[in-house]
Formats: structure tokens, sequence, C-alpha cells
């Protein structure tokens, strides 16, 4: 099959993205993307080195930018959570299929995992809070986020709102009685 003048990056993520919706995270390869474009099996490597490679380039695509802008915040190390965790889950909203994909590989999720930790670590800097506590905070909060993007009628951001403000009550009480 030729090679259609129109391929690029973003037209191999749009056709990810309605793989996954579609047929789910089990279903997205390097070939059923090339079926779904119409083009030669080989086209899409082209642009992305591997399967991963296009789950990673989803999540930084559904992800990235709201987790840049939320890095960028400043305020007490809560808001700055709160901003961390609400930007991760606006960007897996309704996106279950993309959550599984994420969570099943860990080599597409390496760059967003590690942002992610960066993300938490530095809002919590001036907290004392031990790099161990951190990276359990960081996981904890994945969960969460993942948690609600996994729910079968979606959670409301209001409702992730206030799980992820019930988790920050318990940090915030620990921290003021010094047990972490």
């Amino acid at each position: 099959m030729p090679r259609p003048a129109s391929l690029s990056p973003e037209r191999i993520l749009d056709a990810a993205e309605r793989l996954l919706r579609r047929r789910g995270a089990a279903a997205l390869s390097m070939r059923a993307l090339a079926a779904a474009l119409g083009v030669d099996p080989m086209a899409p490597y082209r642009y992305f080195g591997s399967r991963d490679a296009v789950v990673a380039a989803l999540a930084e695509r559904r992800v990235g930018a709201g987790l840049a802008a939320a890095m960028g915040r400043r305020g007490r190390w809560r808001t700055r959570i709160e901003a961390l965790a609400l930007a991760y889950w606006r960007g897996v909203a309704g996106q279950p299929e993309l959550v599984l994909a994420l969570t099943a590989r860990s080599e597409a999720s390496a760059a967003l995992a590690a942002r992610w930790q960066d993300g938490v670590r530095r809002a919590l800097a001036d907290t004392g809070l031990a790099r161990r506590a951190q990276r359990e905070l960081a996981d904890a909060l994945a969960d969460l986020v993942h948690g609600a993007a996994l729910a079968p009628l979606g959670a409301s951001e209001r409702a992730v709102r206030r799980s992820i403000a019930l988790l920050l009550d318990g940090v915030d009480a620990r921290l003021g009685s010094g047990q972490l």
C-alpha cells in the first residue's frame, strides 16, 4: 500500500484514540493502526518506533500540557498537589482504555510517571516529607486518578476533588502531628 501524503503523527494518534475507544487497549497494535489508517503495516513505524511509543505520545497529548501548567503553579503544597491530580484526571477522564494501556505497559508510562513523580516531589519539597512518603503519596494519587477514570459511569470532577481532598486531609493531619 502506498503511503498517503496526509499520514502524520497527529493522524496516527487520532486513529489510535479511536482504536482504543472502539476496540480496547488489547486491540491496539501497530498492524491494527496501519489497517485503520489504510496504510502499509510498516508506515506507522516511520513516526513511532513501537506501540508503546504511540501510547506514550497519546498520554503526552492528553495529559502533558495540563501537567506542565499545574507544575508551574505556585502556592501551598496542597494547592499544588490538587492542581497536579486534577490535571492528570482531566487528561484521562473518559479514556479508560488509555489508562489500561498506560498501566499495562511500563515502558509506555515511564516518561509520564517520571513527570508525575517530579511534580509531586516539587510540590512537597518544603513540607519535610520523606522521599519515600512523597513517592507513596504520588502513587496513591495516581491510583485514585486511574480508578476515577476507570469507573464504569465515570467520576465527576466534584467527586474527584472530594476524593483528593480526603486523601490530602490525612496527609495534612499527619504532617501536623509529626507522623510523616
